[in-house]
């Protein structure tokens, strides 16, 4: 059997709420009791059923008794409640013990680093949230863009255009819908702080318009080798994107911290043409 069960009650038990059926002018059983520790006398809370796992109430519960008893024996903040599992089977059971042991420094170290993967998961939440606010300011740029392309277009070529539709952001592909004509853009693997964004139509690849997007929140002159889009049907060239207003500090920081890395829409500027 277990010896913690079979064991005489050799302490006071410590709960403020008795358990139902002790006689009148007994003393209840308690759940928990709070003793020193066989191998390092130490004060020790052990949950006086098998279980391993409390409820909110029941910790809460264990945690005052065991507490009240460390601030006697040790001195009020002194300690540290050590709630890792070990030694008595079936049986959850926590340690008072001083803050110059071992155990504490491995305890803080197991906080800190979980605080710190926390503290990363928001990051990268924080970033996945505004690029992909980015991202759809990116797809109206290029959809301003092509729509005004293909009326352009319509003026100098007789074509119709029909309807414009936008896929989700979140595709590698941006498919531009109109009538029976259907225009791809594609937006590459950013690496650096510029991408070429080409659009081509399906039944006239020759009249292809590229524009230059960047993708830092950060001010960049043109790269060296850039040179100017081929000719196109457009009667004058695409301007320079407009940085648009509404980004804070924090988030060009945010965005700043993403060079380097595959993003497939990072760019907190609005492309604009100038027909």
């Amino acid at each position: 059997g277990c010896e913690l069960c079979e064991m005489e009650k050799r302490t006071t038990w410590y709960s403020p709420e008795k358990k139902e059926g002790g006689r009148k002018g007994e003393e209840g059983e308690e759940d928990f009791l709070v003793l020193a520790c066989d191998s390092c006398d130490l004060p020790m809370a052990v949950w006086r059923s098998h279980t391993m796992s409390l409820t909110h109430k029941q910790e809460e519960l264990m945690t005052k008794a065991l507490s009240e008893v460390a601030d006697r024996i040790l001195g009020k903040g002194s300690y540290f409640l050590d709630k890792h599992q070990r030694m008595i089977p079936d049986h959850l059971h926590w340690h008072a013990r001083p803050k110059d042991t071992w155990f504490y420094a491995v305890m803080k170290a197991n906080e800190q680093r979980k605080n710190e993967e926390e503290r990363k998961k928001e990051e990268e939440k924080k970033e996945d949230d505004l690029s992909e606010g980015v991202g759809r300011e990116l797809v109206k740029g290029v959809r301003d863009v092509v729509r005004r392309f293909w009326e352009v277009c319509e003026l100098r070529e007789g074509w119709k255009v029909g309807m414009i539709e936008s896929s989700s952001s979140s595709s590698s592909f941006i498919s531009f819908l109109f009538s029976s004509k259907e225009v791809f853009v594609k937006v590459g693997a950013v690496y650096s702080t510029w991408c070429i964004l080409t659009i081509s139509s399906a039944n006239n690849p020759s009249s292809s318009l590229s524009i230059l997007i960047p993708t830092s929140p950060l001010l960049h002159p043109f790269p060296p080798s850039f040179s100017p889009p081929p000719a196109s049907p457009l009667p004058s060239p695409i301007s320079p994107p407009d940085i648009p207003r509404g980004f804070e500090k924090e988030e060009r920081e945010v965005l700043a911290g993403k060079q380097g890395k595959k993003y497939s829409f990072v760019s907190p500027f609005r492309i604009s043409a100038t027909l």
